[in-house]
């Protein structure tokens, strides 16, 4: 059946509007269910954590390691660090400005394209790394270690906040040997990782368990 112009144009204005609310739909789903997040492509979920500044009234030097407020958010993957405290990483930039993750996986992931989730930073500004001791608990939280230093085992049955594969970090490597060899995997320094494996530990890709 032909249509007039007019009736044309009421379609072409219908449609756009449609094509408005599915937008603002994926962008909801996104914030509001991870199972909808999960289908979205992995580089298309972004969310807005920025640094937060150093307050020097805290009694805490510039690239000293800090409390994790209980509403920073991980930049990569949108998690709150402090409700899983025990697989809690944090970088600080060279001005004390400090970035809280979820895991020691997004930190990397995070380290990989500093400017992507932070606008106007680059990884040379990043002065210190730290990750938790995994011998630590949600309860008592192991104390923070320097990322460079410490020895991270892959590949073992331990399941970070994402319920999913990630690295927990140990002071040294008899730590980290003892650990894989009671749950599996192997130990590796931080320059050791590969980006593969990163890639493949991708806490977004399981934003849907």
């Amino acid at each position: 059946m032909k249509r007039s112009p007019f009736a044309r144009r009421r379609l072409l204005a219908a449609g756009l509007a449609a094509s408005g609310l599915l937008g603002a739909g994926l962008l909801w789903a996104r914030q509001r269910s991870p199972a909808a997040a999960a289908a979205l492509p992995v580089d298309d979920f972004c969310v807005l954590a920025p640094p937060l500044a150093y307050e020097p009234s805290s009694g805490l030097g510039l690239l000293q390691a800090r409390p994790i407020p209980a509403d920073a958010r991980c930049p990569v993957c949108g998690m709150f660090p402090a409700r899983a405290p025990e697989w809690a990483a944090q970088l600080i930039f060279s001005d004390g400005a400090t970035q809280f993750f979820d895991s020691p996986v997004s930190m990397l992931i995070y380290l990989q394209d500093v400017g992507r989730y932070a606008r106007g930073r680059s990884v040379t500004e990043v002065a210190a790394r730290y990750v938790r001791d995994a011998g630590g608990n949600r309860a008592q939280p192991g104390a923070w270690l320097d990322a460079g230093q410490a020895v991270f085992v892959s590949g073992s049955d331990a399941l970070g906040p994402m319920r999913a594969g990630n690295l927990p970090a140990f002071a040294d490597r008899a730590a980290a040997l003892a650990f894989a060899q009671r749950r599996g995997g192997q130990a590796m320094r931080l320059a050791e990782v590969p980006r593969s494996l990163l890639k493949q530990l991708d806490p977004r890709a399981h934003l849907g368990h």
